[in-house]
Formats: C-alpha cells, structure tokens, sequence
C-alpha cells in the first residue's frame, strides 16, 4: 500500500512539494531505503536532478571496477540499480547501454563458469532483456524492441502476458505485426499444461 502511495504520488505531485521532499530528506537520517529513493525520483521528476545524478555517478564508479571474482557481485548490483534509477529518472537511453552492459557481463560469466552454474547466469540475463525492451520501445526502437522482447520470453521469469498490459510496450501493441507476433508466442493449452506440470514435479 505503501509503495502504491509513492507511485501515486509520483503521478500528481507539483513544485510546491519540493521544500517538502527537501525538508524530508535532510532531516530523517533513518529513512528505509526504498522511501528515499522514491523520495529522490521524485525530486529528479520534478526537475532537482542533483541527488539522483549523484547516485548515478556513484554507482557508475563501482560498476567501472576491473571485473574478478571479489569485484563482480558489487558490480553486477550497481549495473542493476543504476539501470532502474537512469529509466526512472528519464534517462532512458542511458538505461538501455547499462542494461545491455549487464547483459554482457553475464553472457560473460556464464561462459566462463560450470555449465550447471551457467543455467541460472543466461537465465537472468534473458529476463534482462525484457527491460531492454522496454527501453527501446519508449525510444522508438520498435525492432530493437520486440527482439528483445523475443529473447526475454526464454527467461523462467517472463510471461508473455506482462507485455500485454506494459504500458512501457504500448508502441509495440501498436505494430501491424503484433497480433502475429503474439499468436506465434502464445503457446497451446497442451503445452501450457505441460509446463505447469513440469514445474509441479520439480517443486
């Protein structure tokens, strides 16, 4: 519910809650996480880039260290939150490099690692591309977007009908080819039963 009021606030919040947000954020020294930085979108929204650009910076920094086997978990989670507060923040085309730059370093790992190790690497760096997808859609990529789009659906993460509804992928349920391209991912009842009891006998 809580994050539910954030997102609705991100909606119709104007410049005179500024001081506010401001006032908020110098004061609470305890804030969860998550509080300030909706908190911080919020300004960036409102056109107070400074807090999320300074993350930004900072996270860029960590995710610029040479990759080795200490480096590469700090890495890997700075890519991942600096690509979610670069999209949220606007910079989507910035979100997009990060994006594929997260991409490649798992593709990286994961052919480096046991094939075991590898399964769960290339599984997540397929559900990656969902969010590239998204950012290649509001840019206009429409192509872009639907090959990723394409890719991320082999992730055990992502369904098909999370693009249905995304209004991040609107323009590509605006393509001619999308009911084509939909009936083509949509698979038979028998598959999905399939699935389901696959999924059932590995729980």
């Amino acid at each position: 519910q809580r994050q539910s009021c954030a997102n609705a606030l991100m909606d119709v919040a104007g410049q005179d809650l500024i001081p506010q947000v401001e006032s908020t954020l110098r004061a609470d020294l305890l804030l969860e996480v998550w509080v300030e930085r909706e908190l911080v979108l919020l300004l960036a929204k409102l056109g107070q880039r400074d807090r999320v650009d300074q993350w930004i910076r900072e996270l860029q920094g960590v995710a610029g260290q040479a990759p080795n086997t200490a480096t590469l978990p700090a890495i890997l989670d700075a890519l991942a939150r600096m690509a979610d507060l670069q999209f949220r923040s606007g910079r989507v085309r910035e979100a997009a490099v990060t994006h594929q730059q997260r991409i490649d370093l798992l593709g990286d790992i994961a052919a480096r690692v046991r094939p075991e190790l590898g399964v769960g690497l290339t599984d997540e760096q397929k559900a990656i591309h969902y969010n590239l997808a998204c950012c290649h859609a509001l840019l206009g990529e429409t192509e872009q977007a639907l090959n990723a789009l394409q890719t991320s659906l082999e992730a055990s993460t992502i369904r098909l009908e999370m693009a249905l509804v995304d209004g991040d992928l609107k323009s590509l349920r605006e393509l001619p080819q999308w009911r084509v391209w939909v009936e083509k991912n949509t698979p038979a009842a028998g598959q999905e039963e399939a699935a389901e009891g696959a999924e059932g006998d590995q729980r």
